[in-house]
């Protein structure tokens, strides 16, 4: 498991104690999917840098599937016709803003702490507070991309290095590797 534990490092920015906190995350919502800690992830870089590269494995491939989705916009969290939500234990929310994030600080802390969210799917009446077991994992370009107070609890917050950015060699070598399907036996176990 070396090349995925380096580029949680590399998540981390390097960090040992995040790097820890990266995978220990990932660890509970295998361990203990019904159980929310009430934290998001919020991992920022440079572009090219590889922050959805693991996230994506992990919730498509460790977890499957049914249990993870991707949002490429972060609105649709909170706007209509948001049924795929429903059952996911891990969404991923790719190049979010300020201007959204910001607009829905409070119902994203909501959804983050107490695990409720309201339901909709296209021509059916909405549901109010639906249970949701989700865990978030943000991912940007923007340091400022959530508005976070001086007294937060809910965010962890990462610099991901650069040191790979753009090096399509590490890249290829790195998905090639997390397609191996002892792959993700080994670090699922």
């Amino acid at each position: 498991l070396t090349p995925i534990l380096h580029h949680i490092d590399v998540m981390s920015g390097n960090e040992k104690d995040g790097a820890n906190f990266i995978l220990d995350y990932m660890a509970q919502i295998v361990q203990y999917p019904a159980i929310l800690v009430g934290v998001a992830i919020l991992l920022y870089s440079e572009q090219g840098a590889g922050k959805d590269i693991i996230t994506q494995w992990f919730g498509s491939k460790v977890l499957g599937e049914h249990q993870y989705y991707m949002l490429g916009r972060a609105s649709k969290l909170f706007g209509s016709f948001n049924s795929d939500l429903q059952g996911k234990l891990l969404v991923h929310c790719d190049e979010v803003n300020k201007e959204t994030m910001v607009a829905h600080n409070d119902d994203l802390k909501r959804i983050i702490t107490n695990g409720y969210i309201r339901i909709e799917a296209k021509g059916k009446d909405a549901l109010a507070n639906k249970r949701s077991y989700a865990r978030f994992f943000f991912t940007t370009n923007n340091r400022d991309a959530l508005k976070i107070e001086d007294s937060n609890r809910r965010y962890a917050v990462f610099r991901s290095s650069s040191e790979h950015r753009n090096d399509m060699k590490y890249f290829n070598d790195l998905a090639e590797f997390l397609d191996r399907p002892e792959v993700v036996r080994a670090f699922y176990d």
